[in-house]
């Protein structure tokens, strides 16, 4: 059994030998620290012939083992201690992120009630804050180069609110243009917005205007890391923060995301995921092994593990950090690009055998470390050899030092 970060328990048939069990353990162990995963790392370790038992904790290296009998368990309860401490801490983190929720609707739904009581309501006020909550979260996920909305408004708006509305129609309009349609004269600040295409900022809203107090709930709540923002609950809340009478009771009948996602991953979208790998599977191989061998390989793994940020305990991969910056092997020679290819088929083809139609299992089941098959463990190694060779003939022994190497390629690409 295996709860990350951690326990690690290793269960044996009456008389067997733990000392066994607990090599077998620290195998284990030592496999997940080969993937330079710290999070994932448990603390304890404890094997059991289901009559004696031995407890290890492996922040205390030089402490001896607990070893008891199973009819000494009641005495020795407080060893597991640290399992309600556990999930103490992840109520507390649970709590945390609910409140971080909580303060973002309220601060929206006050907006959203200020602007209505200023006469600005209808349709165009709910277009009006879609554009605004886009924003927010495009600030700081990876679509907008991070606070550039936030830092616009602070240094460009005026403090009593004024002007504010001017501004954002600013934003909105810049959203919705093309770069090659836009003025050459416009401001870099503003010129630094992407196109956000799919028809969110199309068409003309008649502008806001705001006070001091509307622009400092704007302005708080672009303060606000809205990374640490669940999309899952943040509607169900904003719902109820718009509403005054129900603002008092914000987040008493709103559910986790945690609890969410415990019934709605079962019901669909563990299936949504397998369809999502088969057809980014197909894209791969429409538009390249080579390319699909690269960024699968444990060199840009090192790259996007060091280069890119993160959602609550996610990696955030976005296009202009990671890989547009990242430094694809220059010189390899088509002997090795055939190398790479081939060994790329190799991890799909072993991929093919365990999920749909051929197996059940998903993509999770397949990367989890303690359950990954050998012949896609296998088939992974010797694409990272290949790719590794397309770089430099000496082999890489740790992902400190393919970073190190690709940040010298880097600095070679900016001065180029």
């Amino acid at each position: 059994m295996f709860w990350k970060g951690v326990l690690l328990a290793g269960h044996k048939s009456s008389g067997e030998d733990l000392e066994g069990a607990f090599d077998q353990a620290m195998g284990y162990y030592d496999g997940l620290k080969r993937l330079q995963q710290p999070d994932t790392l448990p603390q304890y370790i404890i094997v059991c012939d289901f009559r004696h038992f031995v407890l290890h904790d492996l922040k205390k290296k030089q402490a001896k083992p607990a070893r008891f009998e199973l009819r000494e368990l009641h005495k020795n309860i407080r060893l597991f201690g640290f399992m309600t401490e556990y999930g103490e801490r992840e109520q507390l983190k649970d709590e945390e992120e609910f409140a971080v929720n909580v303060e973002a609707a309220v601060l929206l739904g006050d907006l959203h009630r200020q602007l209505q009581a200023s006469g600005y309501g209808g349709h165009g006020l709910e277009v009006y804050l879609v554009r605004l909550l886009f924003c927010l979260f495009a600030d700081d996920t990876g679509i907008f180069e991070r606070g550039i909305f936030r830092e616009h408004l602070y240094e460009n708006a005026k403090g009593g609110g004024s002007d504010m509305g001017q501004k954002l129609q600013e934003i909105f309009g810049i959203l919705n243009t093309p770069p090659k349609e836009r003025q050459k004269n416009s401001p870099p600040d503003l010129a630094a917005f992407p196109f956000i295409n799919g028809g969110l900022f199309d068409g003309p809203l008649r502008m806001a205007r705001f006070d001091f107090s509307m622009r400092s709930n704007l302005m708080n709540a672009a303060k606000m890391d809205w990374g640490a923002i669940s999309p899952a609950i943040f509607g169900s809340m904003f719902q109820r923060a718009m509403n005054g009478e129900e603002r008092r009771s914000l987040g008493a009948h709103c559910t986790s995301e945690a609890n969410i996602l415990k019934v709605i991953n079962p019901l669909f979208l563990d299936g949504l995921r397998t369809e999502y790998s088969a057809a980014t599977t197909k894209t791969a191989l429409a538009a390249s092994r080579y390319l699909f061998g690269v960024l699968t390989s444990q060199m840009h793994m090192a790259w996007m593990r060091y280069v890119c940020g993160r959602l609550k305990s996610d990696y955030r991969y976005s296009n202009t950090p990671v890989y547009n910056n990242y430094p694809f092997p220059a010189e390899a020679s088509a002997r090795q690009r055939a190398a790479v290819e081939a060994a790329a088929q190799a991890v799909l083809d072993a991929r093919a055998q365990f999920m749909p139609p051929q197996g059940k299992a998903t993509p999770a089941d397949l990367y989890d470390p303690l359950t990954m098959p050998p012949v896609l463990h296998k088939a992974h190694k010797a694409l990272d050899k290949a790719v590794d060779a397309c770089y430099r003939t000496t082999a890489f022994s740790t992902d400190a030092e393919r970073v190190g190497f690709l940040f010298g390629l880097y600095e070679a690409m900016t001065k180029a």
